[in-house]
Formats: C-alpha cells, structure tokens, sequence
C-alpha cells in the first residue's frame, strides 16, 4: 500500500490577503519507509501532515492509498479509512484529560472495535516503558511519557501509515532514541512513517528527507 499526495496546493487567507500554504506539492509514503518533512515554522508542514492523513481537503491536487482517491470518500468512509490504515501523532498530543494512560491508548477501539482492546493496550504499555503511569492521567505525565502514550495510540490499530508532528520535539536522548526505535520497528514490519520534524536526530532515522519551504517541496 502507497501513500501518494499529487500536485497538491492549500491556501488560506488572512486579512484580505491569500497565502499559498502548499504549492503543488508532491510525495509517495512506500511500506518500510520513513519520510521526513523539514523546513521553518509556518511552511506547511503540518497543513501538509492533515491533508495527507484525509483530516484536511486541499484546494486542488490529489491524496490516494493504492491509487484511491481519499477525498473521494464520503465522509463516513474517509473516517473509517483512517481507522483502519492510519495512525496520526499530533504536536500537542490530543490527550484525554480525564482519561488514563491505558484508556487514552485504546481509545481508537471506540471507532473500530477491536478484539482483546485492553489486551493490546497493557502490551503497548508495557513496551514504550509506561507500566507504572498506566493508571494515570496525562497531567501526571512527563512530556517524553506524553509523547509516548500519543505514539502507542497511534500503533493501536496496527495501521499501515503513522503520520508524525514533531514526534521528538522537546524530548531528551533517551525519550527520542525509544521514539524513534519504534518508529523503526514499525517500518521494519511493513508499515511506513511520514513525519515532520526540526529535529536532527529524527531525520538521521529517516530513509528520504524533503525540505518544504514557501510551500513548495523539494528533496533535502
């Protein structure tokens, strides 16, 4: 399975004043592969991250799995296709406030019911290091356990494509080398990781770094 984004542009307007976000940009996310984006703050980079994961639609241009059309999708079949094929990992996290560590990383269940939710859920745990944070509730957390829980949340479904803001932004060493090893593992299995990241370390893990800039994309 491919993620392909064609000729794909966004644009906003601000104050009576458009602003190209993305100008024709293009890219292919393969199986075993991780994809990095970098550039500046305010260069697209995560307008580029929603619109390829279907959370956003471009102005013109083209997203597609396997050469279907995401946003030829009617809504409810856009949403069930992100439950099934992609696992998104925002900057801010999106947590659950209320809810604890196992419950946050299960909640995908709620959209696509999954045999031995739970299950799945303490084995995530335990393997991004969280087994004495799975009662808590994420003001109880570091930023690395944070960044974590949205990772295994991410990995809860099995999807073939993670999408990535910043997935090691603000993390120290030891934080960013679990991130990114699973990242890794989940390349090697067959899924594939589009992200986008400041960080050197994260693109040194990446098979194909671009650069978007202005809006425009192009190979680093």
């Amino acid at each position: 399975m491919v993620l392909e984004v064609s000729g794909v542009e966004k644009r906003y307007f601000k104050l009576g004043r458009e602003i190209g976000a993305l100008k024709g940009v293009s890219l292919a996310v393969e199986p075993g592969r991780i994809v990095a984006v970098r550039g500046p703050s305010g260069s697209g980079k995560t307008t580029l991250l929603l619109i390829a994961g279907g959370l956003l639609r471009p102005d013109s241009g083209k997203v597609a799995l396997d050469g279907s059309d995401i946003f030829g999708l009617p809504p409810e079949g856009r949403a069930a296709l992100r439950s099934r094929s992609i696992g998104f990992v925002f900057q801010q996290y999106h947590l659950v406030p209320y809810l604890s560590v196992l419950d946050n990383i299960r909640l995908p269940a709620l959209a696509m019911p999954t045999p031995d939710a739970m299950g799945r859920a303490k084995s995530l745990v335990e393997r991004m290091g969280l087994s004495e944070r799975a009662r808590h509730t994420p003001s109880e957390l570091s930023v690395g356990e944070r960044q974590r829980v949205a990772l295994a949340r991410a990995m809860f479904n099995k999807p073939q494509f993670i999408l990535a803001d910043e997935p090691t932004g603000n993390l120290d060493d030891r934080n960013t080398e679990m991130v990114l090893n699973c990242l890794s593992e989940h390349t090697a299995g067959g899924g594939a990781v589009l992200m986008v990241t400041h960080d050197a370390r994260a693109m040194k893990a990446a098979h194909v770094v671009y650069i978007l800039e202005d809006g425009s994309l192009r190979a680093a």
